[in-house]
């Protein structure tokens, strides 16, 4: 599915290079599960994953995808995505909202018409794609709650992979202000207490001290117009605090 900053095109050559790095086959943590692709190329993994999104609708679309009941809007006019823009958090209004707007990005645009050919079926994509991630989610035991990341219990003996708004990039909308300082602190406080803690980053990102780069490569971002894709440097850190690799 479409989704901004979404993995989906490296998430496994990321998860190979997470589970090359930890022998922790346990618990996966990860705060911000978002389009959902770096989950679903862990989750089989692990014996269990417990995935957070601060947006109420990412919550409810991954709940809703692993419910063989659901089932998905069938169109998307003009008019049925604008009501939707100011609707209450729903799974439709999430695979709507992401998969039928402009670039992935939440509610930024009707996609069919910045598409400009009206031709290409985004919400059939969309729900294709949530309803095969949602069943590899359902059958290997993923947990999806609605919480900001540092409300978030981590157990010590967990792996978690965090893939945050990168430094230097404009939140989505309804996402509350980034603060990445914040956030590195709390990553690494959950290493400090024993956690294996990974970070996905950008190129220009300030990494603090107690971080390695363990995995970089060069990745298409989702495109401006058709048949255009800018190229971006993807990274992977790992927490070296507490001194466990």
């Amino acid at each position: 599915m479409m989704y901004q900053g979404g993995k989906s095109r490296i998430a496994k050559r990321v998860a190979a290079a997470i589970l090359s790095e930890t022998d922790r086959r346990g618990t996966l943590v990860e705060p911000f599960m978002g389009g959902g692709a770096m989950t679903t190329a862990l989750c089989p993994h692990f014996e269990r994953t417990l995935t957070f999104d601060v947006m109420p609708d990412v919550a409810e679309l991954w709940r809703a995808a692993q419910d063989p009941a659901w089932q998905p809007p069938q169109s998307c006019d003009v008019d049925t995505y604008e009501a939707l823009r100011s609707a209450p958090p729903s799974a439709e209004r999430a695979l709507i909202g992401f998969g039928c707007s402009f670039a992935g990005k939440f509610f930024a645009g009707h996609a069919p018409s910045a598409d400009r050919s009206g031709e290409r079926d985004f919400l059939g994509a969309a729900t294709r794609s949530a309803l095969k991630q949602g069943a590899v989610m359902a059958a290997n035991n993923v947990t999806v709650t609605c919480s900001p990341y540092d409300e978030i219990a981590v157990p010590a003996d967990a792996v978690v992979y965090c893939d945050p708004p990168y430094e230097g990039t404009i939140s989505y909308r309804g996402a509350p202000t980034w603060d990445a300082a914040a956030f590195w602190c709390r990553a690494a406080e959950w290493g400090d207490a024993g956690a294996h803690v990974f970070v996905s980053e950008g190129a220009g990102a300030t990494v603090p001290v107690g971080w390695s780069e363990v995995w970089s490569s060069m990745s298409a971002g989702s495109p401006a117009l058709p048949g255009q894709r800018k190229q971006r440097r993807e990274r992977l850190f790992v927490y070296d605090g507490a001194d466990w690799r």
